[in-house]
């Protein structure tokens, strides 16, 4: 626990629902949320800053904490934030769901800017083959087989959790950890 605060790090593969989980458990149980992917945008070329600032912004927080996303590949140090989280949630989901919610979700945000022809046409296909390997990839990028790697070597046992069970559902198996009714 962080300075009688819990933090909880939810993650998996994008598209996966871990940021839609961590929002939702933190409006039920008012906690802060911190989203990788702000701190990957804001510091693309600079992992260790990254860090530093989730870091620095996460000692600031006066409420328990959910971190969302996914900072295993960043080149940089977290050892000191691994001291402080207390549960681990790997969040799964069968890829072509997964695939089919990123591409409507690709499609919500951007919408013809990613379609052929668009600015983001390219880029996008990239991103989405990207995300795709995450069940074969390799331990060098962001998916399945490297986190397993981390949580070996970390040591860590995390809950696992399927987004195909409602957001309702998974957080009814997270707080039950969180409020200390499960001690595994």
């Amino acid at each position: 626990m962080y300075k009688n605060k819990k933090v909880i790090y939810i993650y998996g593969a994008s598209g996966a629902g871990s940021t839609t989980l961590g929002e939702e458990f933190s409006k039920k149980y008012n906690c802060n949320l911190f989203d990788t992917d702000i701190y990957f945008w804001r510091y693309y070329d600079n992992h260790q800053r990254r860090m530093d600032s989730m870091l620095d912004d996460i000692k600031k927080s006066d409420k328990d904490i959910i971190i969302t996303g996914s900072f295993w590949n960043w080149k940089c140090d977290y050892q000191e934030l691994l001291t402080y989280i207390d549960i681990y949630v790997r969040v799964m989901l069968d890829q072509k769901i997964r695939m089919e919610r990123l591409k409507e979700r690709e499609k919500q945000r951007y919408g013809a800017r990613i379609e052929k022809g668009g600015d983001l046409y390219e880029e996008n296909k990239k991103r989405l083959k990207w995300a795709e390997e995450y069940d074969t990839g390799g331990i060098e990028m962001r998916s399945l087989k490297a986190h397993i790697n981390y949580e070996k070597k970390y040591k860590i046992k995390p809950i696992i959790v399927d987004s195909k069970n409602t957001v309702e559902f998974n957080i009814g198996i997270l707080e039950k950890y969180y409020l200390g009714e499960k001690n595994d």
